[in-house]
């Protein structure tokens, strides 16, 4: 039902959001990008992990992330691996939308993945913590809420995305300051 058109959006929506990535990605490189989210929120070895079956196991800057003492090295790690390779996000949100309806908690580490670049360089990230929280929590049924409520926040943000990440495709290399929203 609802779950069903929400991953139809998303997965409309991969291209949205991986110029949304790239445009945080911009920011973060300048140095203005919004601060990282507290590190007592989630372990640094549930990021770690949900990393290593992103980028696949031995994936440069995986032992990195598995040493990382707080969230906010770990999630640094991480956007600064996405801009490197430039597929996080996309990969992972269809990812995310091929194992829907299979395995919740596989679902739950794809998404949780974009959540995680999305949380900690967007300056709406609050929404992507809590579902991040939610993620960490390893109870299948919690999980499905969070893929749920992950999908919701996705969905809340893709008019943003599309514009900001023209924007920056636009602009290339001189997208200098973004005007806040």
């Amino acid at each position: 039902l609802s779950t069903s058109r929400a991953r139809i959006r998303m997965a409309d929506q991969a291209t949205a959001v991986t110029a949304f990535l790239a445009q945080c990605v911009t920011r973060f490189e300048l140095g203005v990008a919004s601060p990282a989210a507290p590190a007592d929120l989630v372990d640094a070895q549930v990021l770690a992990k949900v990393a290593e079956k992103v980028f696949g196991p031995g994936a440069p800057g995986t032992e990195d992330l598995v040493g990382a003492s707080s969230l906010s090295a770990v999630a640094n790690a991480v956007v600064i691996h996405a801009s490197r390779t430039r597929k996080c996000t996309e990969a992972t949100v269809r990812a995310g939308v091929a194992a829907a309806g299979e395995d919740p908690v596989a679902q739950a580490v794809h998404i949780g993945a974009v959540l995680l670049v999305l949380a900690v360089t967007s300056e709406h990230g609050d929404p992507f913590i809590e579902c991040i929280d939610e993620l960490a929590d390893g109870d299948a049924e919690a999980l499905q809420g969070a893929v749920q409520h992950g999908m919701e926040e996705m969905e809340g943000i893709a008019e943003i995305a599309g514009e900001e990440g023209a924007a920056v495709s636009a602009g290339g290399s001189e997208a200098g300051g973004a005007a806040p929203a």
